[in-house]
């Protein structure tokens, strides 16, 4: 008999829901407070996109059976009369274990709309991009998100002349260092022909969630997420002195709202250069809160030789980790690339073929998995514990015979006691003959030989 599992998806209403509801709702007063004279001589024009997926899969569910239909099949565990492991309590009827599922199914459906107003006063518009969600199937919460119905992925208003422009609401920003949302003002000033330069500040939103930086998502996947809301303020700089070459230099810097410290802070730097046919692109980002560049670049472009390009790239990465999360911490490797493609169309370019390779070199970890006190795999507590087989949720990890078990030095308790103890046996001296002990089969996985008493 097993029990029945129960889903439970509470419905509640955060404060970035409302945030994104009261933006959406501020922008449709704007354009009922207009004046009717106004509004008649507005345009508006919208597009629209509409996106559907289908996903399936055997999702695992939490499952359970009487403690009494059970037998003892070792010091943490105990099986079912068909052999399947289960975790049992002290002092509970019910014990506890994973199996997959039945089919399950979600089809999840965005809208997104492009909404542009003018004709409110020389030179002023108004933009948005909203996306709406929804999802159908057997369970629709398959998909990330799918219970947030609603985003205004940008939303602000904008004012035009001859030298500058001026935004003020939702907008983002895409460079070298990837692409920012945020709540705030930019102002663009073009002081020659060919040059622009550019300021941006306002509350940053996390990137991909399009949510402030203490968003409950992000709690979710980091266990030590942002306590406090960040700010972005940054400058762009751009200017093509010539035809044949453009340069786009950046700065940035995120820091907590109250300003007692920082993000991140981070420069980036990219070019091109055109000659006779052949053009070289270069970029370079810098974190300035450790000193290390995370990405260097160069590509070398040739000029078509029988409808053929060739293109060779030399790429030096290494990961970036916001200062507020853990995991830049723990030394991320990057890499050093090589890159080489060919592209060939016909003269009617009615057919393409695109040929290309790499070769990828990553950095020196010094890194490797350790078990116990820094002990061999095969020699340690992990091959004989039990605990991976209770946990598995296919079976697919089984006991089948006994194995030797290590030994202490002397009758006292020491981690090997431990272990053997977790084993249903007891540790002994080293002068005593070998006790009978489980391990694991683990089919090869970190680098070690399967072992024989084991089976999948």
């Amino acid at each position: 008999m097993r029990g029945s599992p129960q889903r439970v998806t509470p419905q509640r209403v955060t404060p970035q829901r409302v945030t994104r509801a009261s933006t959406a709702l501020a922008l449709v007063a704007a354009l009922s407070a207009m004046p009717p004279a106004t509004l008649r001589a507005q345009g508006i024009r919208i597009h629209g996109t509409t996106t559907a997926n289908f996903l399936e899969l055997r999702p695992f569910v939490d499952d359970s059976v009487p403690y009494a239909s059970t037998s003892a099949g070792g010091a943490d565990y105990r099986v079912t009369a068909s052999g399947l492991p289960v975790r049992c309590a002290d002092g509970k009827a019910w014990c506890y274990f994973k199996h997959t599922g039945s089919v399950s199914n979600a089809v999840p459906v965005l809208q997104d709309l492009d909404v542009s107003a003018w004709g409110f006063g020389q030179g002023l518009s108004l933009h948005a991009n909203v996306r709406i969600r929804g999802a159908m199937g057997s369970q629709p919460d398959l998909w990330p998100r799918a219970e947030d119905k609603f985003d205004a992925l940008s939303a602000y208003l904008q004012f035009d002349r001859p030298t500058y422009t001026a935004r003020l609401g939702r907008q983002y920003i895409t460079s070298g260092l990837g692409l920012y949302n945020y709540d705030g003002a930019m102002l663009q000033w073009r002081p020659l022909p060919r040059v622009t330069l550019e300021g941006f500040a306002g509350r940053n939103l996390a990137q991909g969630l399009n949510e402030s930086m203490t968003t409950s998502a992000i709690a979710a996947v980091d266990e030590l997420p942002p306590d406090r809301n960040g700010l972005l303020v940054g400058a762009q700089f751009r200017a093509r002195p010539n035809d044949a070459s453009a340069v786009h230099a950046l700065y940035q810097r995120e820091l907590r709202d109250n300003r007692s410290a920082l993000y991140s802070e981070r420069i980036a730097l990219d070019g091109t250069y055109h000659l006779k046919g052949t053009s070289f692109e270069g970029a370079w980002t810098e974190d300035l809160t450790t000193n290390s560049t995370n990405e260097l670049r160069l590509r070398v472009r040739a000029p078509a030789i029988a409808s053929t390009v060739l293109s060779v790239e030399a790429r030096r990465f290494r990961p970036f980790f916001e200062l507020w999360t853990i995991w830049g911490a723990f030394a991320p490797v990057g890499f050093d690339e090589g890159r080489i493609q060919a592209s060939w169309r016909n003269t009617s370019q009615s057919l393409a073929i695109d040929v290309h390779g790499a070769r990828r070199k990553w950095q020196e970890s010094n890194a490797g998995i350790s078990f116990d006190l820094n002990d061999r795999m095969g020699d340690s507590g992990c091959v004989r514990c039990g605990e991976c087989m209770v946990s598995c949720p296919t079976s697919a990890i089984t006991c089948t015979r006994p194995r030797r078990a290590c030994f202490a030095s002397s009758p006292r308790r020491s981690i090997c006691d431990r272990i053997a103890r977790r084993c249903s046996t007891r540790a002994r001296s080293a002068a005593a003959p070998p006790m009978p002990s489980p391990a694991l089969d683990f089919v090869g996985r970190f680098g070690h030989r399967p072992r024989a008493n084991f089976r999948r």
